[in-house]
């Protein structure tokens, strides 16, 4: 969602406030980005389930992203990775520049 909006959920409430919001079951909206497609909208909600048990694993996950990603265009790949370092995102980026398994 950071990625899509450049800001964090629930950055208007205290850190308490928005825990306890989480806990009653509130969730941010959806982004509105060409690139945030329903189906990666389905893949967010099923990772916010209330019940853990309804949660996707992270081999799901990959394997959505991955499904998503497949059509992009090398070109655009670059583009995404650019985008990713700009807003903060480095969990996945290694220091080669590549963004291995998050959408290799």
């Amino acid at each position: 969602m950071k990625i899509f909006t450049a800001s964090i959920p629930f950055d208007a409430h205290l850190s308490i406030t928005a825990g306890l919001a989480v806990i009653r079951g509130d969730r941010p909206p959806r982004p509105v980005h060409p690139a945030f497609t329903d189906e990666l909208w389905e893949l967010v909600q099923r990772c916010w389930s209330q019940n853990p048990q309804l949660r996707p694993n992270i081999s799901e996950v990959v394997g959505v992203l991955r499904g998503l990603l497949a059509p992009i265009s090398s070109r655009n790949r670059v583009l995404i990775l650019a985008f990713l370092l700009s807003v903060g995102f480095q969990g996945q980026i290694h220091s080669t520049g590549r963004l291995s398994s998050a959408i290799d």
